[in-house]
């Protein structure tokens, strides 16, 4: 007569093996979504106008309001990289440069909307915050966006190599699905 328990051993034995390689991959999932940054730009409008709106504090030290869409103009997926630039006097800045749609995007809200505010909200871990709302003073034709972020030096490293690491992963996935 033959036993059913060795065969209950060698099932319970693939699912602990299994159980314990899905439990690995997790975790590093879960290491690099923290790693993961996203970067919104949004555009300031009316708040009797335009209803899905929200007041924002820009910039943490001294703050000023500015009503924000809720909608966002830009994100991450149509960026084709970002980087943190050096700027005169020991600053540093973080510049956007958007591919062809998000050119094109960028160039008509510019155009349209000079002198109104385009808040940059990110989302990088542990934090979600405005970094900045720069003023519009002209149309941003060449599809390149840059600021000055209310951030450390740190924290604007991190942000751009979240950034960054965030569209290389949407364009693997993007590869992998067309």
């Amino acid at each position: 007569m033959k036993s059913w328990f060795p065969a209950i051993n060698i099932y319970l034995l693939g699912a602990v093996v299994l159980v314990v390689l899905a439990s690995g991959c997790k975790s590093k999932n879960d290491e690099d979504l923290k790693k993961q940054a996203v970067i919104r730009l949004h555009l300031e409008v009316d708040k009797d106008v335009v209803r899905r709106s929200q007041e924002v504090a820009i910039v943490r030290r001294h703050p000023i309001m500015l009503n924000m869409s809720d909608d966002f103009l830009l994100h991450e997926g149509y960026l084709e990289y970002a980087k943190m630039v050096e700027t005169p006097g020991g600053g540093y800045a973080i510049t956007l440069q958007y591919d062809k749609q998000g050119t094109w995007t960028l160039r008509n809200v510019t155009a349209v909307n000079i002198g109104k505010h385009i808040g940059v909200s990110c989302q990088f871990y542990p934090e979600n915050r405005w970094l900045a709302a720069p003023v519009i003073h002209y149309a941003v034709t060449n599809g390149m966006f840059s600021f000055i972020p209310d951030a450390s030096r740190e924290e604007t490293r991190k942000i751009v190599d979240g950034v960054n690491l965030t569209i290389e992963k949407r364009k693997k996935e993007s590869f992998f699905n067309n």
